[in-house]
């Protein structure tokens, strides 16, 4: 079948392309080619030099597909080729019987039949008339072709030459001429099949030889096939387990994002909470702050009505003592008993103030200054006791900068600062009313 095919592409070469186009397709079993071929006006019914079809190529290689095609495309299904083979007798041999019952469906017979159809159909000639010779090309090739799946041909009838009934021959005698013509075409006849059983039992062998290399293409092509499904396998085997570790580190990060979105959202909440209780602790500190203002008010209220009643006392003493000096001169055994009444009011009064919170104000109201607004010294010279309201500043925490005694813009902007906090005027100077209120605010925060 191999030397068929070579043969039939062969024969098509100086055919127009789109035919030799759709040889190549069937041979390589193209239906989508073919299919091409076919619109560009190829040639369903071409034939080799012995006879054979595309039909026959396709019904070989087991092509239904092709098979159909062509038998669209209008390739006669009935062609029998000089080796007395028709498409059914190809796929008869194959014995594919998808091909088969197509062919059965669509009118297509076996050359066999074809053959005896033919040769029925042929006039016989007259009783008393002498056969002439016959030519062996001039008569009909499938008549003497046995089919393909017979081995050996069978006897061909010579009913038309030598085998006339009985009554036949009595009436017409034989004549020696036409006995030897008989003879001869016999002769040629039985040559004849003789070399068409030759060639048929060559074609026979070539056929085998084809399936057999086409077995052994099949056998490496399965090879190919398994290694091929064998490598294919072995990646299917590493992407697996690639995808099997994607998935494991896909985990592990879901993991790892879940853990962290919770340690998140407890830090939030933690967070959330000291913001709540600074924001208590902030709110407590200021009601406290507003407390200790007001208190530290009336205690400076209550301080200043102490200091205006012990200058008033001073006064009237200082009065007392000049206006009774003489008479006291007289009588120094004797006792004022005015003296006596202001000093017993000094007592109750010093009292009454040693019990306000608890503070020790008598030896705080000793080392107290007088209360003077002016400042204590110049802004540009280092003083004493600017630097000591800038070291009770500091320990107050309001930052005035560097204890040296000159009264910068730090210092005057704690200074002012104090102030405010303890209800004075904002002037950012330093002066004995608010160097006296930061010692005692120096000693509050030392007592507590």
């Amino acid at each position: 079948m191999t030397s068929m095919l070579s043969r039939i592409i062969g024969e098509i070469a100086n055919v127009a392309d789109p035919t030799l186009r759709l040889a190549t397709a069937v041979d390589k079993s193209s239906l989508a080619s073919a299919r091409k071929a076919l619109k560009k006006g190829a040639d369903p019914n071409h034939r080799d030099s012995e006879g054979r079809t595309l039909l026959m190529v396709a019904a070989f290689n087991r092509n239904l597909d092709l098979v159909k095609l062509l038998a669209e495309a209008g390739a006669d299904l009935n062609v029998v080729s000089e080796f007395g083979n028709t498409a059914m007798d190809v796929a008869s041999e194959t014995g594919d019987t998808d091909i088969i019952f197509y062919l059965l469906g669509h009118g297509a017979e076996r050359a066999e039949k074809i053959t005896a159809g033919r040769a029925a159909s042929r006039p016989e000639a007259a009783p008393d008339s002498t056969p002439a010779p016959a030519d062996p090309a001039d008569r009909p090739r499938e008549v003497d072709r046995p089919p393909p799946s017979e081995t050996r041909p069978e006897p061909v009838e010579t009913a038309d030459t030598d085998g006339r009934d009985d009554s036949n021959r009595a009436t017409t005698p034989p004549a020696d001429a036409a006995a030897s013509d008989s003879a001869d075409e016999r002769i040629q006849a039985a040559e004849s099949r003789a070399a068409a059983e030759e060639r048929l039992r060559a074609e026979i062998a070539g056929r085998r030889r084809a399936e057999a290399d086409l077995e052994a293409l099949r056998k490496r092509d399965d090879g190919a096939e398994t290694d091929q499904a064998g490598l294919l396998e072995a990646e299917i085997e590493a992407r697996k387990a690639v995808e099997k570790e994607l998935a494991a580190q896909r985990d592990e990060v879901e993991a790892l994002t879940k853990e962290f979105e919770q340690q998140l959202d407890k830090e939030l909440a933690e967070f959330e909470t000291a913001e709540t209780e600074l924001a208590d602790q902030r709110d407590r500190f200021r009601d406290m702050a507003s407390s200790y203002r007001e208190q530290l008010e009336q205690e400076t209220e209550q301080r200043q009505k102490l200091e205006d009643e012990l200058e008033t006392l001073k006064r009237k003493r200082a009065l007392a003592a000049k206006s009774k000096m003489a008479p006291a001169r007289k009588n120094k055994g004797t006792i004022n008993p005015a003296l006596v009444l202001a000093m017993f009011a000094l007592a109750i009064g010093v009292a009454w103030v040693l019990t306000i919170d608890g503070v020790p104000f008598l030896s705080q109201f000793t080392q107290m200054p007088e209360t003077d607004d002016t400042p204590l010294a110049p802004s540009d010279e280092p003083d004493e006791n600017i630097a000591e309201a800038q070291r009770i500043l500091t320990y107050l925490g309001y930052k005035p900068g560097p204890a040296d005694g000159v009264p910068g813009n730090r210092t005057r902007a704690a200074l002012r600062a104090f102030q405010a906090d303890v209800g004075l005027a904002q002037t950012g100077e330093v002066n004995q009313t608010v160097l006296a209120r930061l010692k005692a605010a120096a000693h509050r925060q030392r007592s507590r």
